[in-house]
């Protein structure tokens, strides 16, 4: 909102400018420059502060809210913590779960990563510690598109003239099912996560095997658990690998009604369980979260604060004067409010109004931009004061 309320001042002021004359070109260098005087205002009056400031900042995020409380605050501080590599903080590896339902109290940071899948097959265990995760695309038989009968695992074509033959078939079937089992089994994982939905003869063997498995899971979530458990994607069963399998330090099933979710707790991932007693205030949280978030990554990358209050803004206002510190940028003229409501001009590197006048009047054009302008600014005076009856106010 404010953004949309600066833009919408600016955009106000170059229209009043365009209405002058200005070109837009000569607007947005004035609009550049005021940013670059604005930022080298800003970085002087700014005070480095050696102390943490997350819990002040905060305090600031939820001022008039009361939704952060204090376990909470601590815990979007150690979330940012968690997901900062070399000095750098992307805020999106911090994982947001909303889950209506309880107090904004019971808010939780996970030090891992949640999928919101429970475990494909009943009799698999709710909890694993220490588990090796390899995460595949899918997990199937390959439906080949055969150009000929009598290739591939199956014929295209099946003519099933006896009992025995559609026990051939069955057998070869869960045959290539197992072998997928097994080469899951030999790379050394006991919890899988598929990214598609596995069928549950699959899940079943699986299961069998000793092997923990999720499927049809959303693909952020996906990826995110690859990340934070260091693991590598891989398209399929036939391409896994020791190096592709991923580590953590406990796998659980956490059931949150109406339905379970998995908790996978890894050194490199964070994950922030937001709870309220209704979904706008769990929208409300996520939105009062994301801001804190941000203003926390800041903070780590530029520990400096500056005076609130408008104090800030109050300093920015000073830019008018500014800008014409410089001699070369000194306007034509300037207005100055006189006794009465009377309006005074106030000329600079002119010498009178007859040099100008005789300039104006053998159709000499100014060598100089200055004095180009002199001219075009004096032209827009005399007609505005001819024709205009009500005084105007020159900004």
């Amino acid at each position: 909102s404010t953004l949309l309320v600066l833009v919408s001042a600016l955009l106000t002021e170059a229209d009043k400018l365009i209405a002058l004359g200005f070109h837009p070109n000569t607007i947005l260098d004035g609009y550049l420059k005021a940013t670059e005087k604005s930022n080298a205002i800003i970085s002087e009056i700014a005070k480095n502060v050696g102390e943490d400031l997350d819990e002040h900042l905060l305090e600031v995020v939820d001022c008039g809210r009361e939704l952060l409380s204090t376990r909470l605050r601590r815990d979007l501080s150690e979330a940012i913590s968690r997901i900062a590599e070399d000095g750098s903080i992307d805020v999106n590896r911090v994982q947001i779960v909303k889950k209506p339902g309880g107090q904004t109290d019971d808010s939780d940071l996970v030090r891992g990563v949640i999928i919101k899948k429970g475990k494909a097959h009943p009799s698999m265990p709710d909890w694993i510690d220490q588990p090796k995760i390899a995460f595949l695309t899918k997990l199937e038989i390959k439906r080949l598109e055969l150009k000929s009968v009598d290739e591939g695992p199956f014929s295209t074509k099946l003519n099933i003239t006896s009992q025995e033959q559609i026990q051939v078939f069955k057998s070869e079937e869960a045959r290539l099912r197992l072998h997928l089992v097994d080469m899951v089994k030999m790379s050394g994982a006991n919890v899988l996560i598929c990214r598609s939905k596995m069928s549950d003869r699959i899940c079943d063997q699986l299961s069998r095997q000793g092997i923990f498995a999720m499927h049809f899971v959303a693909a952020d979530e996906f990826e995110m658990a690859a990340k934070a458990t260091g693991a590598t994607i891989v398209g399929n069963a036939d391409q896994l690998r020791k190096e592709d399998i991923g580590t953590a330090r406990r796998l659980e099933i956490d059931k949150i009604r109406p339905e379970e979710i998995s908790i996978l707790q890894c050194d490199r991932g964070a994950a922030l369980l937001l709870r309220g007693s209704s979904p706008e205030l769990v929208q409300e949280l996520e939105k009062t979260v994301k801001r804190a978030l941000l203003i926390l990554k800041h903070s780590r990358s530029n520990p400096k604060v500056v005076p609130g209050g408008g104090a800030v803004l109050v300093e920015l206002a000073s830019l008018r004067s500014h800008r014409y510190d410089d001699p070369a940028s000194k306007p034509p003229y300037k207005w100055a409010a006189g006794n009465g409501g009377e309006r005074e001009r106030m000329h600079r590197h002119v010498q009178s109004k007859r040099d100008r006048a005789c300039l104006c009047k053998q159709g000499q054009r100014p060598q100089s931009l200055r004095a180009r302008l002199i001219v075009v600014a004096n032209r827009r005076l005399f007609l505005r004061e001819r024709y205009s009856k009500v005084p105007q106010t020159v900004i």
